[in-house]
């Protein structure tokens, strides 16, 4: 068990987001992602004026979860900067069908109100 400890501490002291990146980026992103933390639970728990020992759980509390959660997205982007520069085809397509279904409904949408709007007036 102190072994699996001992491994899990060293990989994530050595490369803690296992990216292909300089590990010193890593690390000043760990700390930036540590600071925004800090700020988002110191508040959270001020403006909730909890003091004493509850405010400091709900700090801790927070904080962890903030950080969980911002890790996770950054790591989510940077996988993903990463994996789009080496599949840029991939990334185009996306993007392309992305823009697409945003198009084709609007003017779908749009022209069911301009025939709408034909009809109405020309009724009148």
């Amino acid at each position: 068990m102190i072994e699996l400890l001992h491994e899990l501490l060293t990989n994530t002291l050595t490369s803690p987001f296992h990216l292909p990146i300089n590990p010193l980026y890593e690390f000043i992103a760990f700390f930036l992602i540590g600071a925004v933390a800090f700020r988002i639970a110191w508040n959270s728990v001020g403006r909730l004026h909890v003091r004493g020992q509850a405010g400091s759980d709900l700090h801790w509390t927070i904080r962890i979860i903030a950080y969980i959660v911002l890790w996770a997205i950054i790591c989510g982007l940077i996988q993903s900067y990463y994996y789009f520069s080496a599949n840029w085809e991939l990334g185009f397509t996306l993007v392309g069908g992305i823009v697409g279904a945003i198009i084709l409904p609007t003017i779908a949408i749009s022209a069911m109100r301009t025939i709408k709007k034909l009809k109405v007036n020309h009724h009148a």
